[in-house]
Parts: C-alpha cells; structure tokens; sequence
C-alpha cells in the first residue's frame, strides 16, 4: 500500500480529470432533468449541456437550439419568460460539489487510497 502523501499525489491529477467528467455528466442529466418537468420541447432539452471550462462549470445551448432556448429562458410577446437557466446556473455549484466529492472518494477508494 502506498504512503499517503504519494497516493495523493499520484491520484489527484486522475482523480481531478474524472471527477470533472463525472460532475458535467450529472450536471447535464441533471439540467435535462428540469427542462423537461419545466414542458421544453424534447430538442431543446437535448441540446442542452454543462461544460467546465476555465471559469468552472457552464450550461450550454447547442447552436441549432439557441434561438428555441432564448425565447423559453427569456419569454416572448405570447410566453412568459421560465429563467429555468439562470436558476439552474445559480445553484449549480452546489451540485457540482456534490458530484466533484463523490467521484474524487470513488476515485481514492478503487486506487486503495481510502
């Protein structure tokens, strides 16, 4: 078994990586997850994703979706706006913290570090 000072140091770049992956893949389900209970149209919701880029993590519009997506988030002359988006972007760090902790302890348990 390794010491633990060296098995973190040697888990965290792994462990970083995937847990980014792990945090966008359950940010997208669930952002999808609320578009559909809020009625968008099932294109929309598929259009829709979390990324992490350097300035942490962003909801994203698939170009071909973009204008459906606005005039839903924003509303139009004969719609109200939802703001489902902007919600979802305020409270997303919470989740993603979530999903981050728990792929970096299922990480650190298979390599033996915990």
């Amino acid at each position: 078994m390794l010491d633990s000072h060296t098995a973190v140091g040697q888990m965290a770049p792994v462990a970083s990586q995937h847990a980014r992956e792990a945090a966008q893949a359950h940010l997208t389900t669930l952002l999808r997850v609320k578009a559909h209970e809020s009625g968008w149209p099932h294109e929309v919701v598929q259009g829709l994703h979390v990324a992490h880029t350097e300035d942490g993590f962003q909801v994203g519009i698939h170009d071909s979706i973009q204008d459906k997506a606005m005039d839903l988030e924003y509303g139009t002359q004969s719609q109200a706006p939802s703001g489902l988006l902007r919600q979802f972007h305020n409270r997303m760090h919470d989740h993603a913290d979530v999903a981050v902790g728990n792929s970096l302890l299922e990480t650190a348990h298979r390599m033996g570090v915990i």
